[in-house]
């Protein structure tokens, strides 16, 4: 088709584009949008546009799906990640975390007629001028029965037993102090015995992680308040 150009103020036919108004205004109106660009682009009316028509029409050439992703997809995406960060790194974890390096094998020696200087000869150490502490510490919540098993074997092997109980689960439900209760089943080894008790947050729908955080930085302030004491004694 032939460009056919009118004057001031007039129709312009540029192919199969349209401008209302002069030639050189460039006003980019497809034949699908001429209805809705007609006023916005019109010569005689564009000082009296409002700010609203005028935005219309340079949205036009956007597309509306990649606005909404933009806009909505994007921030949904954002928040998920933060809200639900530690699920998908486990989730994710077989693609970022490296195997273990190999263990290095260290033979052992044992023979109930061989002395321990010997034993610790073979093995290229030394003997100790004084004894190893061993600190058997743990979190409890009512597993009685497997503790008394527990300090039943370690028994001749442990300098201190070291028990924290709190009246609260790791996902904030309240429970009895179930150790402080039945104590009595544990004189065997009172005398190496440092219990403490924490009080639990009841933070409703909290992660369990950070509850059982909270509990462990606990345990390990009992482990050197029982420390220190056995260095004083």
């Amino acid at each position: 088709m032939a460009d056919l150009l009118g004057e001031k103020g007039h129709l312009f036919w540029l192919g199969k584009k349209c401008c209302f108004g002069l030639p050189e205004a460039g006003c980019p109106c497809s034949k699908k949008t001429d209805y809705s660009c007609e006023n916005v682009c019109g010569g005689a009316s564009r000082a009296a546009l409002s700010m609203s028509r005028r935005l219309r029409c340079a949205l036009q050439g956007f597309n509306l799906k990649a606005l909404l992703l933009l806009f909505i997809g994007v921030p949904t995406l954002v928040f998920v990640i933060y809200a639900h960060g530690q699920k998908i790194t486990y989730f994710l974890r077989p693609l970022w975390e490296s195997p273990p390096k190999p263990f290095r094998t260290i033979p052992h020696y044992y023979h109930e007629n061989v002395s321990m200087e010997n034993l610790c000869k073979l093995h290229g150490w030394g003997i100790r001028e004084m004894p190893r502490r061993v600190f058997d510490a743990v979190l409890f919540s009512n597993e009685l029965d497997i503790l008394e098993v527990r300090w039943n074997e370690l028994s001749p092997y442990v300098s201190e037993f070291i028990l924290l109980e709190s009246n609260s689960t790791f996902t904030g439900l309240k429970k009895p102090l179930f150790f402080a209760e039945n104590r009595h089943r544990f004189k065997f080894v009172e005398s190496r015995l440092t219990y403490g008790t924490f009080g639990g947050r009841f933070v409703k729908g909290e992660n369990p992680f950070v509850e059982e955080a909270y509990q462990r930085k606990a345990l390990d302030q009992l482990i050197r308040i029982a420390e220190s004491v056995m260095m004083i004694c």
